[in-house]
């Protein structure tokens, strides 16, 4: 089957107030290159998206921002504007249309925080996928997964990593997020948000689910 062909589309400004610049923002989002109905709907569903999170900076960030801005000027301090960068990553484009978004927030006296978001389509008619569309009915899959990323974690653990929570495998648990996913060729890959099970300095935690180790528990089609 062959891939859909993607472009990249960008919203991008610099906002203002008193002559002093507040904010910058770069958000990249993919567009289906394609005139066909599908292609449509799923280039709709994006930009929606986006744009909802452009208005989102231009008001609430904007705001703070400049609240940021009168505060550092009433003490004598530096204000540093506040920096937004959303960047994607197309990881499956054959027969299923799957990606992640990556979003970096510099905000006051640069606070860095880090969020990541994701969607899989059905490229055929441009349906949103969720996890379970790809389990049998009677798996119960988000303890499948859990299981999966608890062992993989431990692996990690024995083999010195530092950077998890002292309960990070109960994190892991608690705070599984079905929604939280992605296809790759031959995987899925399943995520944790920045500070959830990990030290924000971590980053995101991303653990990648072959489907070969999983192939009994999924939907034949």
């Amino acid at each position: 089957m062959n891939s859909l062909p993607i472009i990249e589309r960008r919203l991008m400004d610099d906002l203002y107030f008193n002559e002093e610049k507040m904010l910058s923002y770069h958000v990249a989002y993919p567009s289906v290159a394609l005139l066909t109905h599908t292609a449509f709907e799923i280039n709709n569903y994006l930009e929606y998206l986006d744009r909802n999170y452009v208005q989102h900076l231009r008001n609430t960030l904007y705001t703070q921002a400049i609240h940021h801005y009168l505060s550092c000027k009433n003490v004598g301090k530096e204000f540093i504007p506040f920096l937004v960068n959303r960047e994607y990553l197309v990881t499956l484009a054959s027969g299923l249309l799957s990606l992640y978004k990556n979003t970096i927030e510099y905000s006051g006296d640069m606070q860095c925080t880090q969020l990541q978001t994701s969607v899989t389509f059905d490229a055929k008619n441009g349906n949103v996928l969720s996890l379970d569309s790809f389990f049998a009915e009677d798996c119960e899959y988000d303890k499948l997964i859990i299981t999966y990323i608890i062992f993989a974690i431990a692996q990690q653990l024995d083999q010195g990593a530092t950077h998890y929570y002292d309960d990070c495998l109960q994190l892991a648990a608690s705070s599984f997020n079905e929604d939280n996913f992605y296809l790759l060729t031959n995987a899925m890959a399943f995520y944790y948000q920045q500070d959830t099970i990990a030290q924000p300095s971590a980053g995101i935690c991303t653990f990648v689910v072959p489907f070969e180790s999983i192939e009994e528990y999924l939907r034949d089609n």
